[in-house]
């Protein structure tokens, strides 16, 4: 017996579906349902150095799936859009509920100026998806020549929000494989998954992007993870050999407040000039304060001299000495890091920044001005680092060094006490070492400051100990231009 809707088992071709709860439509309204690039023409034949030129047929497909509200199909071969010497978006797919790309599809473009050219741009959405294997490939991208090659898709709420967002995108020879980018509007809830081929940027955010979850991997990039002014990120990164840039991750604040942002990072293969692996900056001409960020990097094959930079400055690039600029709750966790951070602002609080490391020791290292990170935690297994910079003034005067021993009450703690006045040959001028042990209240301090290794005679130095409240605080009178305090206690 043939079904309803059929003719002799066959279906009938000028309707669809008579099951219950189904409406009865034609074969050309359920095919309507979604649009293809070949449905207008576009040819896909780009072979690596010549083929047909698809810019209009691609647009007019973009035009109807827009109008029309239904996805876009991307099929599984190579389109070539054309050279591009300006800025700007070159499609815009506001509208398209959908993109769906075939394994192998691929949108390639020539930049010929420095110029960063968008190839899609959405302007307002709610729900939109790009689902797939579309890769975005700038045939013209040069990485020695700053802002020449193309972002592939650009998140640009210029009309409204873009929300509820699912994104999977990948990107060869280009500056950014995504873009969110600072509007009028907000960006808000998506899910990301970015694969990345010798770009600039894998994944940035301006300023814009709350809620964010995804996976970032790729090879060769400059910046694998570039975010300001963005909360509520949980990200995983995965970065082979990392291309020549200052800084591979940066965590900043800008134009808006960043808070709640994790990132669980693996580097791994052949590191080629970044000077840091992570960079933590704050950028603002009044009061800022970055909060709750936790960076975990694994780091496999590869070494660099820098671990980790603090940066505060103002709008102007200047370097902060106000004190109205602030890092709080910060936890980086590194394994086989090569640790060596390195502090590059001055004047300006730190509190509650905790560096745990597997590192057997922790090395420090002074460039340009000084920071006086107060509050600033280095873990090493059993061992406890705090260090304090001077501020170029006043050396380490009012500076001092603050320890939490309240998880620690009946525990031995064996502390070796440094400070050190480094003058033009960078001799080591004044040290002490104190043993110190923490009773089972955390009320007495075991131990007499003792001077060792006194290279030279320097500026007359005070230095004290003292327990209250379970902190133990160790403060300097060191007024020298240059300083450090460092303590280290390593725990029974």
């Amino acid at each position: 017996m043939a079904l309803a809707g059929t003719t002799g088992g066959r279906a009938s071709p000028s309707a669809v579906g008579t099951w219950a709860g189904t409406a009865r439509r034609s074969l050309g309204a359920k095919l309507s349902e979604t649009l293809s690039l070949d449905d207008y023409g576009a040819v896909g034949d780009w072979n690596g150095t010549t083929g047909t030129n698809d810019y209009t047929a691609i647009s007019n497909a973009i035009a109807a799936a827009a109008a029309a509200e239904v996805p876009l199909v991307i099929p599984g071969r190579q389109f070539y859009i054309g050279s591009y010497s300006s800025h700007g978006i070159i499609y815009n797919i506001t509208g398209i509920p959908e993109i769906i790309a075939h394994t192998g599809a691929k949108i390639v473009l020539n930049t010929t100026a420095s110029v960063t050219p968008m190839v899609f741009g959405l302007d307002v959405a709610n729900g939109f998806r790009l689902s797939g294997d579309l890769t975005f490939e700038d045939a013209g991208y040069n990485p020695a020549i700053d802002w020449k090659g193309a972002y592939g898709l650009v998140i640009n709420p210029t009309v409204g929000d873009c929300t509820n967002l699912d994104i999977t995108v990948k990107g060869k020879n280009v500056v950014g494989a995504l873009l969110f980018r600072l509007m009028t509007y907000e960006i808000r809830n998506a899910r990301i998954q970015v694969e990345f081929d010798n770009v600039y940027y894998g994944f940035l955010a301006q300023s814009c992007g709350d809620n964010v979850i995804g996976q970032i991997r790729g090879t060769a990039a400059k910046r694998s993870y570039f975010v300001h002014g963005v909360r509520n990120h949980k990200i995983q990164l995965v970065h082979k050999n990392p291309n020549d840039a200052q800084s591979d991750i940066v965590i900043k604040q800008y134009a808006r407040q960043l808070e709640n942002v994790e990132v669980d990072a693996v580097i791994h293969g052949t590191e080629t000039g970044h000077s840091q692996r992570l960079r933590l900056e704050i950028e603002s001409d009044g009061a800022a304060t970055m909060r709750n960020v936790a960076v975990r990097v694994e780091q496999r094959d590869v070494d660099i001299p820098v671990g980790v930079a603090f940066s505060m400055y103002t709008a102007s690039t200047v370097v902060d000495s106000g004190g109205t600029k602030k890092f709080e709750d910060i936890r980086i966790t590194s394994r086989d890091l090569g640790w060596d951070p390195i502090w590059t602002v001055s004047g300006v609080p730190a509190q509650d920044i905790i560096v745990d490391t597997d590192e057997p020791t922790l090395q420090m290292m002074i460039a340009r001005d000084s920071f006086p990170a107060n509050y600033v935690t280095f873990r090493s297994g059993d061992t406890l680092a705090r260090q304090v910079m001077g501020d170029g003034t006043n050396g380490l005067n009012t500076k001092s060094v603050k320890f939490d021993l309240r998880p620690l009450n009946g525990r031995t703690i064996f502390g070796e006490l440094t400070v050190c006045a480094i003058d033009g040959t960078n001799r080591t001028l004044v040290q002490y070492h104190v043993l110190t042990t923490c009773t089972a209240n955390v009320a007495a301090i075991v131990g007499t400051p003792v001077a060792f290794g006194q290279v030279s005679t320097g500026t007359a130095s005070t230095t004290t100990l003292a327990v209250t409240g379970g902190y133990l605080t160790v403060a300097s009178s060191y007024a020298g231009v240059f300083g450090r305090l460092f303590c280290r206690l390593r725990i029974a």
